[in-house]
């Protein structure tokens, strides 16, 4: 062996490169950044407008607008410094409440609890933001072995030269000469082998033509085409010996293994594209020689296995063997013209640079992979969330077409069906034109999977990738999202961020929906949060202007914010998949996570919430029944109010439809959760003391409280109701 090239030069060493790649940003982290910021400067804002309506309160309502007073506080050392460290405390616990630093924990929370669920539907995810990331998808490429179909190639057709069609194990063709040529063809010819009647190693392909040729059913009572072709499965009549082999490759799209011996051969087997144009004769059934004159035959049976989504593997043999120029001297140039010359074989005869020539022609050999009874409804279910499908696969046009149309994935004269060689020839921006359109890739190359990521990327939309293969890797890395199988290689699976473990197209599906939910639960907890936020500030800040000193202490002010970070964050983690988000359009990778219909519930929420807090305290009707046991008894019930109302919420933000009770028995933790919230809350009314500023409340008030605070649900149902009417009723 001569080595050429050694490290990052080699291919192997290229392939870690490009895996070792950073990727960009995921869509959730893209929209948590641009709402980190906008939070940050209301965080800000409120802090700076909450010191001026604490000094306002303190300095100018307390002194009751005397200036000589307000003077005296201001330039009295003592005093201001007093006011000014207790309205930064203040200033510093309003900006604690505002920035959501509950959210990455809710969002890790959340991610977790889902991928536990997502192992029994054979989903492994081995990245968590992946999730989230699936349900964001706009185009999914997938392959088509194992994913779309069975995965198990099994051999249904055989077609000899003269047109004759066999089906598997047809004892007419097994007592045939022409099946012992077959026989030997394919045994020496083939990377896999036989293992108590089952074939190992190899690829696929190999795999099924070993043990359609090793049935043991064969009848030997017809002498051979020729003496020297012996049963290769009789270990004492067998005289072959392997010279040299040329591996098939998907760029050759051949494999040729030269033999010795008994027989002196080439045996080809490959795409009939490449290997048909150099046939000049063929074997009929006795095993006989005859020039291959017409080729019409082949070609409509080549068109009627197609159509059948039956793959097509032609065996051919050559009579030339020389052991001194032997297939080791063929050299990748002389492939790589070898296929130049066959795709421009129609307009050009001369083939005598061409490494094969002169093909007998053994027949056709027919494999098909059946779909997976699921994969039409799975195709149907992506289609109708809004996500495109193609798919890649290495059959020939007219198979991957077939297929395509049998699981309901081309079914429009619009939809393109292309090749691996047509792809090259177009260029980037062109490509991105057609996207839209594409349905199948055939003959495809595994470049053709990192350029069709990065021209989607480009268009800025959000990509999934499936596959299996060492040279899947690098396409796996880059796309939003890598979908590996569980057959598939460990460095694809490395590459990947979710396994999909049964290599079923319907677990893509699952992960999906998953990723779907889970982005409804975080936007249900941004909702949850800046509405109890945005009140919870407004309440402070409007009630020092209007005489209310400190409405709510810091100490409340961080139960509240446990109950709005933490607490919330594992109530709405809670959520099940719902199959129902899969009717949705997907959302653009650049769209912000606060969506119009959550403006409108934390608008509405929170504006209703701070004007029944400031009703509450400013009211006479409240204050004759409240303020008659203290300030301290007023002020107890008004953070009671605060904080039913913010369990009330969470019932209206769980689900965006009227009925508050829809799948709320799937999500137990919710209920737990509001439940405990609840407890600790009474807890505190009854034994907060100075700390939280409460004392005991009557049953009679503690109910008044309640069922003021029971009002938000009729106005956030009220709200829904609205925009059913106006059709604008979507999820969250």
């Amino acid at each position: 062996m001569q080595v050429t090239e050694v490290g990052d030069k080699t291919f192997y060493g290229n392939l870690a490169q490009e895996i070792q790649e950073e990727t960009r940003e995921t869509p959730l982290k893209l929209r948590l950044g641009n709402l980190a910021k906008s939070i940050s400067k209301f965080g800000y804002i409120a802090a700076i407008v909450t010191v001026i309506s604490y000094l306002y309160n303190s300095i100018v309502l307390a002194n009751h607008f005397d200036m000589e007073l307000i003077l005296h506080s201001i330039t009295t050392p003592s005093i201001i410094f007093s006011h000014l460290l207790k309205a930064s405390t203040l200033a510093v616990t309003v900006i604690v409440m505002a920035v959501p630093e509950g959210l990455p924990m809710m969002i890790t929370v959340v991610l977790s609890a889902n991928m536990r669920r997502m192992l029994k539907d054979n989903v492994f995810v081995r990245k968590l933001v992946g999730i989230e990331t699936a349900g964001s998808l706009n185009i999914l490429f997938t392959d088509k072995t194992g994913t779309l179909t069975q995965g198990k190639l099994d051999v249904t057709h055989f077609a000899s030269g003269s047109g004759t069609i066999w089906k598997r194990n047809e004892p007419q063709l097994k007592n045939t000469n022409l099946w012992k040529v077959l026989q030997t063809a394919v045994y020496y010819n083939n990377s896999a082998t036989m293992n108590n009647n089952v074939a190992i190693g190899g690829n696929a392909t190999d795999r099924s033509t070993l043990e359609f040729v090793s049935n043991r059913n064969v009848v030997g009572a017809h002498d051979c085409v020729q003496d020297s072709i012996m049963n290769p499965y009789d270990n004492s009549q067998q005289n072959i010996t392997k010279i040299d082999i040329i591996p098939f490759s998907s760029e050759s799209k051949f494999m040729a293994t030269t033999v010795s011996g008994d027989w002196n051969a080439t045996f080809i087997k490959g795409a009939p594209e490449k290997i048909l144009p150099f046939c000049t004769q063929y074997y009929d059934e006795n095993g006989n020689t005859h020039p291959f004159l017409s080729k019409s035959k082949i070609e409509n049976i080549l068109k009627e296995f197609a159509e059948k989504a039956i793959r097509i593997i032609a065996v051919a043999i050559s009579d030339e063997c020389h052991p001194e120029s032997s297939l080791q001297s063929l050299t990748m140039k002389d492939l790589d013209s070898s296929q130049d010359s066959l795709r421009s074989n129609s307009q050009n005869d001369n083939t005598k640079n061409l490494p094969f020539q002169n093909l007998k022609f053994v027949g056709l050999i027919g494999i098909r992979d059946e779909i997976r009874k699921e994969v039409t409804n799975g195709i149907k279910e992506v289609r109708t969330a809004g996500i495109q499908t193609v798919m890649i696969t290495g059959d020939s046009k007219l198979t991957a077409h077939a297929i395509a149309q049998e699981i309901g994935l081309v079914n429009k004269n619009s939809d393109l069906v292309i090749t691996s060689d047509e792809l090259n020839n177009l260029s980037d921006n062109e490509i991105s034109n057609m996207l839209p359109h594409l349905r199948v890739i055939a003959r495809a190359l595994p470049s053709d999977k990192s350029r069709l990521v990065r021209i989607a990327q480009d268009k800025g939309l959000v990509v999934g990738m499936t596959g299996d293969g060492v040279n899947d890797a690098p396409a796996l890395k880059r796309a939003d999202v890598g979908f590996a199988m569980g057959s598939g290689t460990e460095i694809a699976k490395e590459a990947s961020d979710i396994v999909i473990l049964d290599n079923d197209f319907n677990s893509i599906c699952k992960a999906i929906c998953y990723g779907r939910t889970i982005f409804k639960s975080i936007r249900k907890f941004i909702i949850y949060q800046l509405s109890t936020c945005i009140c919870a500030v407004s309440t402070t800040i409007i009630g020092s202007f209007i005489g209310v000193e400190a409405p709510i202490t810091v100490i409340q002010m961080l139960w509240i914010n446990i109950v709005m970070d933490t607490l919330a964050g594992l109530a709405f983690s809670g959520e099940k998949a719902r199959q129902k988000y899969m009717q949705e359009p997907p959302k653009p990778r650049d769209e912000s996570i606060i969506n119009k219909y959550m403006r409108g519930q934390i608008a509405i929420n929170s504006v209703y919430t701070t004007v029944l807090c400031l009703v509450f305290l400013k009211s006479s009707f409240i204050q004759n029944i409240f303020m008659s046991n203290g300030s301290a008894y007023m002020m107890t019930g008004f953070f009671t109010l605060f904080m039913f109302s913010a369990i009330f919420r969470g019932f209206c933000v769980r689900t965006h439809n009227i009925n508050l009770f829809e799948y709320l028995s799937a999500n137990k933790p919710f209920l737990w959760i509001m439940g405990i919230i609840g407890v600790v809350q009474i807890f505190i009314i009854y034994f907060g003391g100075t700390i939280f500023r409460t004392v005991g409340l009557d049953l009679k008030d503690t109910l008044l409280v309640g069922l003021i605070a029971f009002t938000i649900v009729p106005i956030d149902i009220i709200r829904k109701y609205y925009l059913m009417r106006k059709g604008e009723l979507i999820g969250t």
